[in-house]
């Protein structure tokens, strides 16, 4: 049953053009650049609102995001490669 799911899964993925999962990327890529420079620009605030939660959140978010985003390059690159 797992492994059924996964297979309808990977087939509609397959589908996917390579030009629009290589701009979907890009996208993301520029986000979380973008996200990354806010949580160090907040990390180096000298007056700092001791309620503000947002560098602590966001850069375990951001860590967590990054390493997914490493993963479906990966993915993108076994996917690429024809057999």
């Amino acid at each position: 049953m797992v492994l059924q799911l996964i297979f309808r899964t990977a087939e509609r993925a397959k589908r996917v053009s390579q030009d629009e999962l290589d701009r979907q990327m890009k996208h993301v890529k520029t986000n979380l650049d973008k996200l990354s420079k806010n949580v160090d620009q907040v990390s180096k605030l000298q007056r700092k609102d001791p309620d503000d939660k947002f560098e602590e959140v966001m850069s375990v978010f951001n860590d967590k995001a990054d390493s997914e985003y490493n993963l479906c390059k990966v993915l993108k690159g076994i996917g690429s490669n024809p057999r």
